[in-house]
């Protein structure tokens, strides 16, 4: 994907030898640690990852604002492994 950052012009190659060097150090993946250092936005990050995968960007606007099937989920659950549900 580095090479989709660069030919996109989200990143320039000078930062991606940088984060290429911090992951050698890190063990992180590469596109964690160029959103991580602030090299690349992550929006800009989906949009080089909706191209390379043909898939869709959903938006926040594209969920819904309220909870489906909320009868098929125990709420003590959901708030114990830190799910969101509404308060």
């Amino acid at each position: 994907m580095d090479d989709q950052l660069v030919d996109a012009g989200k990143l320039d190659i000078a930062s991606l030898q940088r984060a290429k060097t911090v992951q050698g150090e890190a063990g992180e993946s590469l596109n964690a640690l160029v959103s991580k250092l602030g090299l690349v936005a992550e929006r800009d990050l989906a949009e080089v990852l909706v191209h390379l995968l043909d898939c869709p960007l959903v938006r926040k606007e594209g969920f819904p604002t309220e909870a489906l099937y909320p009868e098929r989920f125990n709420a003590s659950f959901l708030k114990g492994v830190g799910g969101a549900y509404p308060r």
